[in-house]
């Protein structure tokens, strides 16, 4: 191989290695209204499993959404009173990262179901296994609309929500 062959192939190979290294895994995000809830739910990586959803005790008012960038997952639900509860999370895979919600970090690896309730002005976070869900993000919609039913945890959530 001659000597600019040889530039040639290092270049491209590190131009390959800078791109691949910066591009977003696959990610898919969806919402969805049940009751007198909102939740979005999103699938990260390549695997189209279902990996994080931020479901909160309010309609949401706000539908702000982002995908991209640091953090790679963003948004806020808009509350009736005129607040906002941001949400993030910085994770490639699914499984590992950072979710952060009304300023406070969790740890996606203890779970990615997040309970958010907004009773009398504040904001309480329940942090479930993803697992309570579980399956691909294409059926989401419809596991969580099941689960609003017939996971007791879930129902008593929901139907709180209807007494707020």
């Amino acid at each position: 191989m001659t000597r600019s062959a040889l530039h040639f192939v290092t270049a491209l190979i590190f131009v390959l290695a800078v791109y691949g290294c910066t591009q977003n895994p696959g990610v898919g995000t969806g919402q969805v209204a049940i009751g007198e809830t909102s939740c979005v739910y999103c699938a990260i990586g390549n695997t189209g499993k279902l990996a994080l959803v931020v479901w909160i005790d309010e309609p949401d008012r706000v539908a702000a959404r982002g995908i991209g960038g640091d953090p790679l997952l963003r948004g806020e639900f808009g509350l009736k009173d005129g607040l906002k509860v941001a949400w993030n999370c910085s994770s490639r895979d699914g499984k590992t990262g950072r979710v952060e919600i009304a300023g406070v970090p969790y740890d996606l690896e203890k779970g990615g179901l997040f309970l958010i309730s907004t009773k009398e002005g504040g904001t309480k976070v329940e942090q479930l296994p993803i697992e309570t869900v579980g399956g691909e993000f294409r059926t989401a919609k419809e596991k969580l609309e099941s689960l609003a039913k017939t996971d007791p945890k879930i129902t008593a959530f929901v139907n709180a929500a209807k007494d707020k």
